[in-house]
């Protein structure tokens, strides 16, 4: 979320508190995905009267944190997930996954740093990962492998890198997807993707 005045890094950098004095949120469940945790952030801004944005979703998902937050603060607290609701892989049959389904593997993993997943083609997908010191790799490879499950007829290639640069925005994204679909395409029949139009 880019406006500053709608919330704040929890003291103890767990989280993020959003002031409801200023913003009411709502959190609505993802369409196809409603057995994940993640919610999109539909905010209704409380303070701009000359062009007040009403249940705007910028696409950002988020996981709301229910116990109190130890910095003190009693506003209501979320965790940003790596994934915008946008984000997307394509298959080469034209359906497409959830950047919420191949990242989970990855951000539970022990030793990852970052990551970050690129589609370079219709048929090939590049896990970039920064691995943390004395890591244990084989546990990184096999949430890899875990990323191929949801991806058939695709080949995923792991790489380990020194660091992930930032978007030319200066923003971190964790999914680098292709422009737009094959246009010969036909959906995918996995469960809970998107289906191509």
């Amino acid at each position: 979320m880019d406006d500053l005045t709608l919330e704040s890094l929890a003291e103890l950098r767990d989280g993020l508190h959003v002031f409801t004095d200023f913003v009411l949120p709502e959190f609505v469940p993802i369409d196809g995905e409603a057995d994940l945790p993640a919610r999109r952030v539909v905010l209704t801004n409380l303070t701009n009267f000359t062009m007040p944005f009403i249940r705007y979703d910028q696409g950002d998902l988020a996981e709301v944190v229910e116990e109190p937050c130890g910095c003190g603060l009693i506003f209501p607290r979320i965790r940003l997930v790596y994934a915008r609701a946008s984000d997307v892989v394509t298959l080469p049959n034209g359906g497409t996954v959830s950047a919420l389904r191949l990242g989970g593997p990855l951000w539970d993993a022990p030793g990852v740093e970052a990551f970050k997943i690129v589609q370079d083609s219709a048929s090939r997908l590049v896990v970039n990962v920064v691995r943390q010191d004395r890591c244990d790799e084989t546990r990184i490879r096999a949430a890899a492998a875990a990323v191929t499950t949801f991806l058939p007829g695709m080949r995923v290639d792991l790489e380990f890198v020194g660091c992930i640069a930032p978007n030319p925005s200066g923003k971190f994204t964790h999914i680098q997807a292709l422009a737009s679909p094959p246009r010969d395409a036909e959906p995918s029949a996995l469960l809970g993707d998107r289906r191509a139009p």
